[in-house]
């Protein structure tokens, strides 16, 4: 399963690991329609070009709800090595960081003034990885719509006001840690970006859920680098936001970032 932290605010489905580019995986698993809108996507978000040009990529992932801070963890990505740095408080208030290979899931964590390596990282590694999983979905799922996997179906044009979107099913066969999740992807056909998206997760027995989908608005578009990226998003009662803090690609970043497990210096100039 993916994490349902935050009280189930930030669960989303996880797909496989992101290559260096393009971030698509360029399956063609899905009706002809569907694809063109997917094509779309990627092209207005920066393309192949765009994304092999942001082999790093550094964001804090915020949750808010009602004004108030409920979480937080900050993420450094080396695409080029598939590697991952992640930074969070635990539940006693200890500060807690990870550095971590996606690929074998090795690494060594840091808890308080305490390193840990092997059998005793084992737990906050795998925390680090569903940390990772979670919040780039919630950052990088437009242009994860063709990755393996993922079927993609058009399900429609939808209205609203002066408004027209592309509505796209995506549904998931033998992938990710929530692969009965269903999302619909509401595709702006003026600008090619997903204005929203809507999702019914998979319930706690592995099951497809039931009930009315959950929404939200990506908002807050722009650019960085070469890609575009939405760094806000609204739920419907405009209640709870989810914020992409510090949100940032890079040419190059110091080796220690993902090779010592130590707090990285956001202040500070990579």
């Amino acid at each position: 399963m993916t994490i349902r932290s935050f009280q189930g605010i930030a669960h989303a489905v996880a797909l496989g690991v992101f290559a260096l580019a393009p971030v698509a995986a360029h399956a063609q698993d899905g009706d002809a329609k569907a694809v063109a809108v997917a094509d779309a996507v990627m092209k207005a978000g920066g393309g192949d070009a765009g994304w092999a040009s942001a082999p790093y990529m550094r964001f804090t992932f915020a949750v808010e709800k009602d004004g108030a801070l409920r979480a937080s963890r900050t993420h450094f990505w080396d695409r080029v090595k598939n590697r991952i740095h992640v930074e969070w408080t635990s539940k006693d208030g200890k500060s807690v960081v990870c550095v971590e290979y996606l690929d074998s899931k090795e690494g060594v964590c840091s808890v308080g003034d305490q390193a840990l390596f092997e059998g005793e990282a084992k737990n906050y590694l795998d925390n680090a990885y569903e940390m990772w999983i979670n919040d780039t979905y919630w950052l990088l799922m437009p242009y994860k719509m063709k990755d393996a996997g993922v079927h993609l179906k058009y399900d429609g044009e939808v209205k609203e006001g002066s408004t027209t979107y592309d509505k796209v099913l995506l549904t998931f066969e033998d992938v990710g840690l929530t692969p009965k999740d269903r999302y619909w992807a509401f595709v702006n056909r003026q600008t090619h970006r997903m204005d929203k998206w809507a999702y019914i997760l998979q319930d706690d027995q592995g099951k497809p859920g039931t009930g009315d989908p959950t929404t939200w608005k990506w908002v807050n578009w722009q650019k960085y680098g070469n890609v575009v990226l939405s760094n806000e998003k609204v739920s419907v009662d405009g209640k709870t936001k989810i914020l992409f803090k510090d949100l940032a690609v890079f040419n190059d970043l110091p080796d220690d970032v993902f090779s010592k497990s130590a707090k990285v210096d956001l202040t500070a100039k990579p």
